[in-house]
């Protein structure tokens, strides 16, 4: 028996040193709608292997989707934001 993941569900992202809110979609990625709600993302793969987009979570639980990140770096609050999601309704960044 295969268990299927759940579909891709919208969020919100918060930028928080700016205040920005926006919304990500189940096919968007976080830096997509940062940057469409301009706020500036650096990015670089966009694959979740370089690391250009890392970003420190505030508030939140990720969903990482990288190759990049260690479990350590992980655990103190790292994400890449070109292709991680969130597992909450809202996600903080420190951006």
């Amino acid at each position: 028996m295969t268990v299927e993941p759940d579909p891709p569900r919208v969020f919100e992202v918060v930028a928080a040193r700016s205040g920005i809110r926006c919304l990500v979609g189940e096919h968007d990625t976080i830096a997509d709608a940062l940057l469409g709600a301009g706020v500036t993302v650096k990015l670089g793969c966009r694959g979740g292997g370089c690391g250009t987009c890392v970003q420190t979570i505030l508030a939140g639980i990720p969903e990482h989707h990288d190759v990049f990140l260690t479990e350590q770096e992980r655990a103190r609050g790292q994400f890449l934001v070109c292709c991680g999601r969130s597992l909450s309704d809202v996600i903080v960044l420190d951006l």
